[in-house]
């Protein structure tokens, strides 16, 4: 079950509507703007908490905090805001005067507010150090001890072990042995008529990888509550959760009652999903004891997990999949050429190098499918005939399957063209190969088909009394068509005369025979992107790019270099010459695009780089609508970074490549260039620091940041000059909302699609530039009601914003109730 004290903690509210008639006449109105005051989502009520939108109910066993100024909280949500020194009400801006007094102010704030179970540890940026351990309660007896010269070393740490049997049968082999081990901490008292144990510095390493769902995990769950419950005041504890990746859930912590208890809470929150890496696990583990501060004298690492590590394994496997396919497609290359000779001897070496791996040896299923997959295509390799008819096709569908990381085509040995006699390991052909290639994900899918009736657990689809049925009714119609068709004349097409080349035209000169028989397999591969299950594998392209191709010539031979980034602009014609600007200032390797809101398209071709670029023009649309429309992930995934630009923006201290080396060192998934402080509103993360390259975090005014790791104060860019990875892009590709084409509020939710964002998401000052503040679209709206077009874009944009607020939030609870169904 999830915490209940738990809170949903959202960033606070920007309301635009308060910046005055002086300002708005020189900032952008499809922009934010920074100086405006944060209020309250407008779905907030007297019977809802503020802070984590959930209904207020007296006698729920929820405690509730009213303040003087009469609004009324949770009691756990409003002693988040309070811990870091926010003494303003959410609702009202009202100073309180009176907090409860018992709360902790130097206590680190907790970056965890969403009271969400412990996610699949999404492979979060490795944490400089652990230097945050609780302070001891005996730190200060100890740095006494020292100071008087005190050199004793820690106790004796007892070990006892308690074998499943006293004595075995030396011709007796056990494979599984069963030994417990009894660990007691030495005495430190002296005393031995009362002794007392040695304080224990305890990390808990505990495997939350999908093997532990279901009863494996609520005895591990048990089995460290019993551990937490036993520990002692003196007794420090910190948890480290792994799957496929692994994260400390806290910093050691003295285990009084109150560290108990969000000790036990933090573990019952886990769930379990991913794979096994318990290096991982024990890498930070021992990291958690060697970075403590403060020293007890007997530190503890204690590992539950229930099998062995999958996932350091599995990525010698992954590297092994990927110097087969890196074979398979130089032996393509050679046979292509010719020469299938040498293309054979090429693969019997990838099969004696995989042979030789630890992962062959070791009888890993994914090199025996491998193997066998050598084996195949050698096999077709033999002659050039046998390679033209079934060779090639083969090689081009592993290439694919492997190259995106698919499982391949659901088939049995005998029906897919393998020899028999090619038996991968013990098992023969017990089960079906592909299940070697396939992620956790995809057994997931499978499994969820299965009780629909789609496939059988072997892969073949499952057959009832009706396939007999169908096949009897097709004989006796086979038979009935025959009698029928005897007792007609027969027909004679030798007087109809086809031009000799009528066929050749029609398929570009090739026969019938060269593609095949005309009854093409029945074809049904579910891991194939949705809408392309009845394609083969090898020739499903899932991705696009913006390559400019020719018209003629080879394909092969189009693009003398494929640019790696994306740089777009929502443009103007006015503005061509601050754009011809900002264009020059990226190399080849930036592929520009222009999104064109007024029209004009034609008359850019005055700069010689427009020859080369995109344009797509939509009248009076913003750039986020034209993000939304045209930036699909699958179609800018050839870029590893997406420029979505204003028009507005001054780039004479601006170096594109430079920009892109930091961004790189300092791992920054979103990002933007620093902002000129003295031009323009602008937030203080946004602002230009001259002091260093790249920053991530701010001072922000008093009461607008909840925590320090949260917008606007950190994990945090504007809208205007925003920079995403590919992976990030993926994600906030998906939030961007269809209706709401002005962006507003998208940038306090950037935080979501990177994590730890704080880390993942910064400025670059060295590479700054000027926000012109020249008003684009705001002109373009249209005079309603009395309101200037400008006063209509504003209104659009603040109503958006309010919009995007409340879906989110409600996207949250939505979830949240969903999650509490499941439990």
């Amino acid at each position: 079950m999830e915490n209940p004290n738990e809170t949903l903690n959202l960033p606070k509210i920007l309301d635009p509507s308060s910046t005055d008639d002086a300002s708005r006449s020189s900032v952008d109105s499809t922009r934010p703007d920074p100086s405006a005051p944060l209020l309250p989502p407008s779905s907030s009520s007297k019977n809802e908490c503020a802070i984590c939108l959930d209904e207020i109910v007296k006698g729920d066993g929820k405690a509730l905090f009213t303040a003087e100024c009469s609004h009324t909280f949770h009691f756990d949500c409003i002693t988040t805001n309070v811990k870091h020194g926010n003494k303003i009400c959410p609702l009202c801006r009202t100073q309180w005067k009176q907090v409860p007094s018992f709360l902790d102010n130097t206590r680190p704030p907790s970056r965890f507010h969403i009271p969400l179970p412990v996610p699949p540890l999404p492979s979060p940026a490795p944490q400089i150090s652990f230097e945050d351990d609780e302070l001891l309660p005996q730190a200060q007896a100890q740095a006494q001890a020292q100071a008087h010269g005190d050199q004793r070393g820690p106790p004796p740490l007892e070990v006892k072990l308690l074998p499943q049997v006293s004595a075995v049968a030396k011709e007796v082999t056990l494979s599984d042995f069963a030994v417990l081990v009894h660990l007691k901490a030495g005495d430190v008292s002296g005393d031995e008529e009362m002794p007392s144990r040695a304080p224990l510095d305890l990390v808990a390493v505990l495997d939350v990888s999908s093997s532990m769902d279901g009863p494996k995990m609520e005895l591990l769950k048990n089995a460290v509550g019993f551990v937490i419950q036993n520990l002692g005041e003196t007794d420090r504890l910190s948890v480290v959760a792994f799957s496929s990746d692994a994260r400390r859930l806290f910093p050691l912590k003295v285990m009084s009652a109150a560290g108990k208890r969000e000790a036990v809470q933090a573990v019952n929150s886990l769930v379990a999903d991913g794979c096994t890496n318990i290096a991982e696990g024990l890498k930070i583990g021992a990291r958690v004891i060697e970075d403590r501060r403060w020293r007890s004298p007997v530190p503890v690492m204690m590992l539950l997990s229930d099998g062995q590590d999958n996932f350091t394994f599995s990525q010698f496997g992954q590297r092994n999949r990927f110097l087969v396919s890196q074979a398979i497609s130089e032996a393509k290359a050679l046979a292509d050429g010719g020469d299938v000779r040498a293309a054979g001897e090429l693969l019997r070496k990838s099969e004696r190098d995989l042979a030789e791996t630890l992962s062959a040896r070791s009888g890993d299923g994914l090199c025996e499918s491998l193997t066998f997959e050598l084996r195949a295509l050698q096999e077709k390799m033999t002659s050039m005939s046998m390679y033209q008819t079934s060779g090639r096709a083969y090689a081009l569908s592993s290439m694919s399957s492997h190259s995106a990381q698919r499982a391949t085509a659901l088939y049995s040995p005998t029906v897919s063209g393998f020899s028999p006699t090619y038996s991968p390991g013990t098992a023969g052909y017990s089960m079906p190969l592909p299940q070697a290639y396939q992620t956790s994900a995809m057994a997931r899918m499978f499994d969820f088909a299965v009780p629909m009736g789609i496939f059988h657990r072997s892969g073949a689809p499952r057959r009832t009394n009706e396939n007999a049925k169908l096949i009897i009714t097709t004989i006796v119609a086979m038979v009935f068509g025959f009698f029928i068709g005897i007792t007609l004349p027969s027909v004679s097409f030798t007087k109809i005369n086809l031009p000799s080349g009528f066929i050749s035209s029609l398929d570009g000169g090739r026969s019938p025979e060269d593609f095949g028989s005309r009854h093409f397999p029945k074809i049904y591969v579910p891991t194939n992107p949705h809408g392309a299950e009845l394609l083969p594998p090898g020739i499903i392209v899932a991705e696009s790019d913006f390559y400019l191709r020719r018209l003629w010539g080879e394909p092969s031979e189009d693009l003398k270099k494929k640019p790696k980034y994306l740089v777009t602009f929502t443009v103007g014609f006015e503005q061509r010459n601050n754009i011809n600007a900002a264009v020059k200032k990226f190399s080849e390797d930036f592929q520009i695009l222009l999104f064109h809101y007024d029209g004009r398209t034609t008359e850019w071709d005055q700069f010689e780089w427009s020859k080369n670029a995109i344009h797509i023009s939509a009248k009076k649309q913003t750039k986020w609508w034209y993000a939304k429309r045209f930036l699909h992930p699958d179609v800018v995934s050839a870029y590893e970074y997406i420029f979505i630009w204003d028009e507005d923006l001054g780039v004479e201290h601006f170096n594109a490549e430079r920009y892109i080396e930091l961004v790189k060192k300092h791992g920054l998934e979103i990002s933007q260039p620093g902002l000129e402080p003295n031009n323009g509103l602008t937030w203080e993360m946004t602002k230009r620091r001259g002091d260093r390259d790249v920053h991530k975090e701010t001072q922000e005014k008093p009461g607008w940041c909840s925590d320090p790791h949260l917008p606007p104060c950190a994990a945090f860019v504007e809208i205007m000059a925003p920079v995403f990875s590919r992976e990030a892009w993926r994600c906030v590709w998906h939030m961007i909302q269809n209706d709401l084409v002005h962006g507003w509020g998208l940038d306090f939710a950037l935080r979501r699609c990177v994590e730890p964002a704080h880390e993942k998401i910064g400025v670059v000052d060295s590479q700054w530039i000027i926000h012109q503040v020249i008003p684009s679209l705001g002109s373009q709206g249209e005079s309603e009601k009395g309101k200037t077009p400008w006063q209509g874009v504003r209104e659009r944009c603040r109503n958006e914003w309010t919009l995007f607020q409340n879906r989110v939030a409600e996207a949250d609870k939505e979830y949240m109730e969903q999650q509490k169904v499941k439990e």
